[in-house]
């Protein structure tokens, strides 16, 4: 299970470690320095690989501008690109005392731009964290079609730069991630509609504000692991009957496919048998890719609602009503009747 918290409380829970003088912010610049070194030692010549990181102002530029001096220490050519007038001075020291470049945006001329994104193997998205909002800033959005452009792969640093922690609600111009690392906590908007399709694959990075955290997630999302453990499995003794049976009023002339792709995800769910009630030429290409199902013809011409009598297919556990069906069909009305 993945839990989400939001920004607020995600906050509070590393306040105790920052007021103790934990460095939260090296820890996280290190892991993000090694998952990329990691990340490159899998492929040919990762040596001459080239990172630039995309710095914002705030702590979020300082964990990418600390990594950026870290993979320069490992042998990996990092340098960066300031949005902001301001910096995080710490960081910005530590790229430049490693050999880094710390160019300014206001002074990259477009075709500047795309050269030095040309020469760039991976690109580290920590322009704005936890704080930021779904509104990219005018002067920022050539930076980001440019890097969109160049098709350049992007790392978002703790969370793609301009989605809402909390909700999720992104902005049009946000770039989308490969991978998201994700600091301390998944953030809620990282499992929510918007930023979810802009993170990617998400890596927690433990920075041991764990205990510090409400016992409730603002938002939980099962793994693919956690989906497969809840559904049944089949035991020794089981029948088609007792691992229950699925009718599914679903196809027409017009969506054929629904009702094979139908039928196949109820076959591959597990259920123990599978009814279809179709037409002919539906139960046809139905039967072609699973000769398991139970067919039952639909009458040709049979256009009034009593014509059709979901009763008379047998013993059935689950009743599946619409996959491919247009609205006059009478099956959608038979199904509508058997509900009430």
């Amino acid at each position: 299970m993945i839990r989400g918290y939001d920004a607020q409380a995600v906050r509070d829970a590393e306040a105790p470690l920052l007021a103790a003088g934990e460095p939260l912010m090296l820890r996280a610049a290190r892991a993000l320095a090694d998952h990329v070194v990691a990340r490159f030692g899998t492929e040919h010549g990762s040596a001459s690989r080239r990172v630039l990181v995309l710095a914002g102002a705030g702590a979020n530029g300082g964990d990418g501008l600390h990594a950026a001096a870290m993979l320069r220490r490992e042998g990996i050519a990092a340098d960066a690109v300031a949005t902001a007038a301001r910096v995080h001075e710490e960081g910005a020291a530590a790229l430049r005392d490693a050999g880094g470049t710390l160019h300014r945006l206001v002074d990259l001329s477009p075709a500047q731009l795309d050269d030095l994104l040309v020469r760039t193997d991976l690109v580290l998205d920590a322009i704005v964290g936890i704080g930021g909002r779904p509104e990219s800033p005018a002067e920022c959005r050539p930076l980001l079609d440019a890097v969109w452009q160049q098709a350049v792969p992007v790392i978002a640093v703790d969370l793609p730069s301009f989605v809402d922690a909390t909700t999720g609600r992104a902005d049009s111009e946000a770039l989308p991630a490969e991978e998201t690392l994700t600091f301390g906590a998944v953030k809620a908007g990282l499992l929510l509609p918007g930023g979810a399709e802009l993170a990617g694959r998400i890596r927690l990075v433990d920075l041991g504000i764990g205990a510090h955290l409400p016992a409730v997630a603002a938002v939980e999302r099962l793994t693919d692991e956690d989906a497969r453990a809840l559904l049944p499995r089949a035991r020794r003794e089981d029948s088609k009957y007792t691992r229950g049976v699925v009718a599914l009023a679903a196809g027409s002339e017009q969506f054929p496919g629904a009702a094979v792709l139908a039928a196949s995800g109820s076959a591959r769910a597990g259920a123990g048998m599978v009814r279809v009630l179709a037409p002919a030429a539906v139960l046809d290409l139905v039967l072609r890719e699973r000769p398991e199902i139970v067919g039952h013809r639909l009458e040709s011409g049979s256009g009034e609602t009593g014509a059709v009598d979901l009763g008379q297919m047998g013993r059935t556990d689950a009743l599946v009503v619409g996959p491919g069906l247009p609205a006059d069909d009478p099956r959608v009305s038979a199904g509508v009747d058997r509900l009430r």
